[in-house]
């Protein structure tokens, strides 16, 4: 409903629009990329945009799956988002797993290569935001960005040999996180974070969230009543009235 409304306001399309206002560059990451059509995915391609896709998130909102495969094999940039409504807002791995089953790809089918879908989850989200492209991994002069799991804990009960990159994806979560390390400061240690009090953090946002708890109900109620009116705002086609 969201696309039909945006193609009746924009008849070339948004993202044709965005290029017309000199928006579609390198600089810019947009989000989701659900219903982009294939014209408008050589077009990002074109332009070097980055795509960051937040599948969790999509799929709570009712909203789609991106059509990560087809951006892939044109060339689109992607990274890897959590958005506001992934399965764990600080586990990342699991939001690797949900992006390895939704695009490895349907019967023979392939989808992503699972080593690009490790390029998206890793160095996609730094380019969206500091630009810096992926480098050549751990060499002198390079960011020191390192991640060390306890790859015996994802693996113990392995006995046959598997591919580690595939193993990953599909097993690790964030306790499997021993040390990690952003531009050459420790972040983590132990699945512990060195730098502040999560603790405290978390017993503030909990404190907040209750002082919202009924604005947030009495929104729940309105909201609840308007889905039913929405709905019928759309299938009567009233969104193309002008």
């Amino acid at each position: 409903m969201r696309r039909e409304y945006l193609d009746h306001i924009y008849p070339q399309g948004p993202v044709r629009y965005l290029d017309e206002i000199g928006l579609l560059s390198p600089r810019l990451s947009v989000a989701h990329a659900i219903w982009v059509r294939p014209d408008e995915i050589e077009l990002l391609a074109e332009r070097g945009v980055t795509v960051a896709i937040n599948a969790c998130s999509n799929l709570s909102l009712r909203s789609g799956v991106a059509p990560v495969a087809e951006m892939h094999s044109r060339g689109v940039a992607l990274a890897m988002g959590l958005d506001g409504f992934s399965f764990d807002d600080d586990d990342a791995f699991r939001e690797l797993r949900l992006n390895y089953l939704l695009h490895q790809g349907v019967g023979l089918k392939d989808g992503i290569p699972i080593s690009d879908l490790l390029h998206m989850c890793c160095y996609g989200g730094r380019h969206c935001v500091t630009g810096i492209g992926a480098g050549e991994g751990i060499a002198a002069g390079s960011p020191a960005d390192l991640m060390v799991l306890d790859y015996a804990a994802i693996s113990a009960d392995v006995v046959v040999d598997l591919d580690e990159a595939h193993l990953l994806a599909r097993r690790a979560t964030s306790r499997a996180l021993k040390h990690l390390i952003v531009a050459g400061r420790e972040i983590a240690r132990d699945g512990r974070l060195t730098s502040i009090d999560l603790v405290d953090i978390q017993s503030e946002l909990n404190r907040q969230s209750r002082h919202g708890a009924a604005e947030f109900k009495a929104w729940t109620e309105v909201s609840t009543r308007l889905r039913g009116r929405l709905q019928r705002f759309y299938a009567a086609g009233l969104h193309y009235c002008s």
